[in-house]
């Protein structure tokens, strides 16, 4: 039996980029979810908080799968993909900026984690 080559990937350039992009972006969100409630506890000091805000997050990947099948199969998948891994990049972006300028809360933090989480949902639907 011959082996399936992996030449024609190699020179395929929107392959190329597509994978990179989601190797970043994979690379991201998984920073994002290791490091949030890590952010939490070190912001509140407290571990009900970090818990908190890690079950917003799930609450919003879960409110969100609810829809999230619907959207996809009414919008172009690629589309929907762009539109969710965008909106996860500003969300994770904009609790950076706000960590770095020490301005964050609670309330935000768990913003962040139910948008993050819905987010994620669209993605993964798509």
């Amino acid at each position: 039996m011959k082996a399936l080559g992996t030449s024609g990937l190699r020179s395929n350039t929107d392959f190329r980029r597509f994978l990179a992009a989601e190797t970043v972006s994979e690379l991201g969100n998984t920073v994002g979810s290791f490091g949030l409630p890590i952010a939490v506890f070190l912001t509140t000091g407290s571990t009900l908080a970090s818990g908190v805000v890690v079950a917003a997050a799930a609450m919003g990947s879960i409110g969100c799968s609810l829809i999230a099948g619907a959207v996809a199969d009414r919008r172009s998948r690629r589309t929907v993909m762009v539109w969710a891994s965008s909106g996860r990049m500003l969300t994770w972006t904009a609790l950076a900026v706000c960590v770095t300028r020490e301005e964050v809360h609670l309330g935000w933090l768990v913003s962040v984690a139910v948008a993050g989480g819905g987010f994620a949902a669209l993605f993964a639907a798509a």
